[in-house]
């Protein structure tokens, strides 16, 4: 968070539960307070939801409960893959609603990640559980990368997308994604109001990596904005 809110072009933090040490209210509150200090906004706080595994909704309402307390208006949720824990649709969907109504009681929107082998691999899979589940407080976190070919028109998501994510394990020199096309990326939010998530996870130190991943980032937003504006 220190070099979010020192050195990095940034205008907020996500959180990501893996990562705290511990999860008492007096940590949290401290979270909380150094995002005010260093003037970041705090946008969401990153949990898994596995729905058939036992204890998994309770799990998930200490992840809505923590959000809640850091003051992240979005929990972005990637399911659990549902062929390994023997999940149908249905165990998934009745899980699901449990949590929205756990969020709506919270003022925490669950952001549903996208991801491959799970309930919600897909854009027809996103609408399918939106439908199902029909809640205000269920939307999309949309990561590009993980989407099926299918998903070429951004307003297919677009109404029901509050942010976007995006996960990289590899920077290249000049900051840019050596696995991904992190262009694309940055086409499919173009005009997007919420927040584009990014994670890494690679094996360089974040304190040399992460910098030049977010200059190549505001680099390329500049150079389309500088272009639009001489059209």
């Amino acid at each position: 968070m220190d070099l979010c809110g020192s050195e990095l072009p940034v205008d907020g933090v996500a959180f990501d539960e893996r990562h705290f040490p511990r999860s008492d209210g007096e940590y949290l509150a401290q979270l909380k307070k150094m995002a005010v200090d260093t003037g970041l906004a705090v946008e969401a706080l990153a949990a898994t939801f596995e729905p058939a595994a036992e204890g998994a909704l309770e799990r998930l309402e200490a992840s809505l409960q923590m959000a809640a307390v850091l003051g992240a208006p979005l929990a972005v949720v990637r399911l659990g893959a549902s062929q390994a824990l023997g999940a149908t649709l249905g165990q998934v969907v009745h899980a699901l609603k449990e949590a929205a109504g756990a969020a709506k009681r919270l003022n925490v929107t669950i952001a549903l990640r996208n991801a491959p082998g799970t309930a919600a691999a897909g854009v027809a899979d996103l609408k399918t559980l939106s439908k199902q589940i029909d809640s205000a407080w269920l939307r999309y976190a949309v990561d590009v990368v993980e989407l099926p070919q299918e998903a070429t028109e951004p307003s297919e998501l677009r109404r029901d997308a509050v942010a976007g994510y995006h996960a990289t394990g590899s920077i290249d020199t000049f900051g840019a994604d050596e696995r991904n096309d992190l262009r694309a990326v940055l086409r499919f939010f173009e005009g997007f109001p919420g927040p584009l998530i990014l994670a890494y996870d690679g094996a360089e130190e974040e304190r040399t990596a992460v910098p030049r991943l977010v200059k190549w980032v505001r680099g390329m937003l500049a150079k389309d904005t500088a272009t639009k504006a001489t059209m």
